[in-house]
């Protein structure tokens, strides 16, 4: 019994982590594939972004009050983890910068 297969292209700059009937089965790289019938697929865009973080007041360690802002640039390097992790990344990288402002200060 043959597995009826689809051809998918990967863009550049992206990769695509499928899935076969809810099992991770790998990660495609950028270029033109086989993928098998009752697979999934999902892109992930591994190119470099940019986050700002809203302006926000932070109190300093002698209790002064400062307003920081920041912005970010990440890329994903793990796409497993980043589809997989949290149902909101970016959320969790404006998070992440949120708490270092608050303890560099």
């Amino acid at each position: 019994m043959a597995l009826l297969t689809r051809a998918i292209t990967v863009e550049a700059r992206t990769c695509a982590v499928v899935y076969r009937h809810g099992v991770r089965t790998g990660v495609l790289a950028a270029g033109r594939h086989r993928r098998p019938a009752g697979s999934t697929v999902v892109p992930v865009d591994l190119r470099e972004r940019l986050l700002a973080v809203a302006p926000q007041d932070v109190p300093t360690a002698d209790g002064a009050s400062v307003r920081v802002t920041a912005a970010v640039r990440w890329s994903v390097t793990d796409p497993v983890a980043f589809v997989e992790v949290a149902d909101d990344p970016e959320a969790v990288v404006y998070l992440a910068t949120q708490v270092a402002l608050r303890e560099a200060l």
